[in-house]
C-alpha cells in the first residue's frame, strides 16, 4: 500500500488522560492548533518509530479511548445489523494489547443503543473478523496484514493497531508513537472501500495530502 492512501493526523500529546476526550467529549480543534501540531508532527516524522503505543497503560488507555470515540462517530451501514438487538462487536485479533483497559471500558458500555459485545479471535480467523464492526489487530507481519485488509476487502469493518506503519499496509487506523507524541495515522481509501463513514468530529482531525 502507498503513502499516498494515508492521510497522517495530528500529533497528540500522551498525557492524553486529561484530556475533554477522555471524558467521552468530542475534541474542538482550532486551525491554529491543527497546524502547529502538524508542523510538530512533521519534525518528527524523520525520526525512527519508538516503543508501541499499548506498551505503557496511558497509551492503552489513549487507544482504547480513541477506539471509542471511532464507536460512537463512525457510521457502519444498518445492514450489518441483524435485527435491533444485534450487539455492537468489538474483536481482538491474536494479541490481546490492550488487555484489561479495553474490557474495563466497555462493562455496561452502549453504541448507539445496542449491547458491546467484545470477542477475541485468533490471528488467521479472517473469516470471523467480517462480522465484527471494530477489529483491533496485534502484532502481525506487513504482508500479514495486507491479507488481512484484502480479506476484509469491501467489508464494513473498521481495523485499528498500533503496529508500525499499519495503515500503510492496508489497515485502517494506526496508532503511532514518535518520542512523547502519538499520531494517527487513516487509509481513506480502505475506509471509504468499507463503506464507512465518519463525523466531522474525526474529520477536522484529518490532515489533507
Amino acid at each position: 500500500m502507498g503513502n499516498d492512501r494515508v492521510d497522517t493526523v495530528i500529533a497528540i500529546n500522551s498525557t492524553f488522560v486529561q484530556n475533554p476526550l477522555y471524558a467521552g467529549r468530542p475534541r474542538e480543534i482550532s486551525l491554529l492548533t491543527f497546524l502547529f501540531f502538524s508542523l510538530i508532527l512533521a519534525l518528527l516524522a524523520a525520526q525512527p518509530a519508538r516503543a508501541s503505543v499499548s506498551d505503557s497503560d496511558t497509551g492503552r488507555r489513549l487507544i482504547v479511548d480513541y477506539t471509542m470515540h471511532m464507536a460512537h462517530h463512525v457510521e457502519w451501514p444498518l445492514e450489518v445489523f441483524v435485527g435491533t438487538n444485534a450487539p455492537f462487536r468489538i474483536c481482538m485479533m491474536g494479541q490481546d494489547f490492550l488487555g484489561e483497559a479495553l474490557a474495563d471500558r466497555l462493562k455496561f458500555h452502549r453504541v448507539r443503543q445496542r449491547k458491546v459485545e467484545l470477542q477475541y479471535l485468533a490471528a488467521d480467523d479472517h473469516r470471523g473478523a467480517r462480522k465484527c464492526q471494530i477489529l483491533l489487530v496485534g502484532e502481525r507481519s506487513p504482508d500479514g496484514v495486507a491479507e488481512l485488509a484484502q480479506d476484509l476487502d469491501f467489508f464494513p469493518v473498521l481495523t485499528i493497531s498500533d503496529m508500525p506503519k499499519f495503515a500503510n499496509y492496508g489497515g485502517m487506523v494506526g496508532f503511532v508513537e514518535q518520542g512523547s507524541m502519538v499520531s494517527l495515522q487513516f487509509n481513506k481509501v480502505q475506509i471509504r472501500n468499507a463503506e464507512l463513514k465518519y463525523s466531522s468530529s474525526i474529520a477536522r482531525l484529518a490532515k489533507s495530502n
